[in-house]
């Protein structure tokens, strides 16, 4: 009887003692499979939170990209009007002065009447200036034959003129009166001389 209750205490330990190994082998297995699950939820955490940082990254560079291209734009749009704004400034009536000819009665110093028909260019452009405001696209070619007394006199009267506007003319003969012509010697004497327009 003593042998057996040995034996079955011996047999009853190492039952337990395998029940333990098994519940212990259990544990393991059960905390790797746990470990694991975490270790893959961790990764792939990590891995949501590289794609939301390399998401904001790339809006982020996006928006910075836009910014640049409405910067330049802008400042491409400022370049544009301000080229715009000096053309603009630049667009002023060409006007060529022809060289006096047709001198007749008294002696003309023909260097000093070209030199004062030159000089008067701006006169030439204000007129057409205020006429091309209605006609922007005026252009052509008057003919002035001029008298100028022996007292200094100005005479000015339109010979031709192919523009078509007539107050172009007007203007011109009221800004040569104004002109100081070199006298005429042994008498009063008279000239030509032409005026082409040109638009901007």
């Amino acid at each position: 009887k003593a042998e057996e209750a040995k034996a079955a205490g011996e047999k009853k330990k190492a039952e337990d003692a395998k029940k333990a190994e098994e519940a212990k082998k259990a544990a393991d297995e059960k905390k790797k499979a746990e470990d694991a699950k975490k270790a893959e939820e961790k990764k792939a955490d990590d891995e949501k939170k590289k794609a939301d940082e390399a998401k904001k990254a790339e809006e982020a560079k996006k928006a910075e990209e836009a910014k640049k291209a409405e910067e330049a734009k802008k400042a491409e749009e400022a370049k544009e009007a301000d080229a715009k704004a000096a053309s603009n400034d630049k667009k002023t009536w060409k006007v060529k002065v022809g060289s006096p000819s047709g001198f007749e009665g008294g002696k003309l110093d023909k260097g000093a009447v070209t030199k004062t028909l030159n000089n008067g260019n701006s006169a030439y452009v204000k007129c057409a200036e205020v006429v091309g405001r209605k006609n922007p696209t005026m252009a052509g070619k008057v003919g002035v034959k001029v008298a100028v007394a022996s007292s200094g006199g100005v005479t000015p009267t339109i010979t031709s003129n192919t523009t078509g506007e007539t107050t172009l003319g007007s203007c011109i003969q009221s800004r040569l009166r104004q002109f100081s012509f070199p006298k005429p010697s042994g008498g009063d004497a008279e000239f030509q001389f032409s005026l082409e327009f040109k638009a901007p």
